[in-house]
């Protein structure tokens, strides 16, 4: 990759607050923030997606656990029961304004 296209990237990350920007014996180190390293379980479950849709020679990278090695996975698991269901319904939360939940597509 182009180093102006890399660079460009990186600083939308820092603009967003995913990562900051150190001073390294080597120029510039790039670290997340605890913004960044929370969008692990939307990275690993990109990744399990692609690996089972757009992966037929098998899996490019595998996470693991840095304690044990196991892999890691992503899942979606029911709070109260436990269980990986197979409809999930939306519901209105806190955050949402009656008015914008008027007019959401059904």
């Amino acid at each position: 990759m182009a180093t102006n296209i890399l660079t460009k990237r990186l600083d939308g990350f820092v603009e967003a607050g995913v990562m900051t920007r150190q001073p390294s014996p080597s120029g510039v180190e790039y670290l997340l923030t605890d913004k960044g390293h929370d969008l692990k379980g939307v990275l690993i479950a990109f990744t399990d997606w692609g690996d089972r849709w757009e992966a037929p020679n098998g899996r490019p990278i595998i996470y693991r656990h840095n304690d044990c090695a196991g892999e890691v996975h992503s899942s979606t698991r029911c709070d109260s029961c436990g269980q990986q269901p197979d409809i999930v319904t939306v519901s209105k939360g806190p955050g949402m304004p009656d008015e914008k939940w008027a007019h959401r597509r059904k």
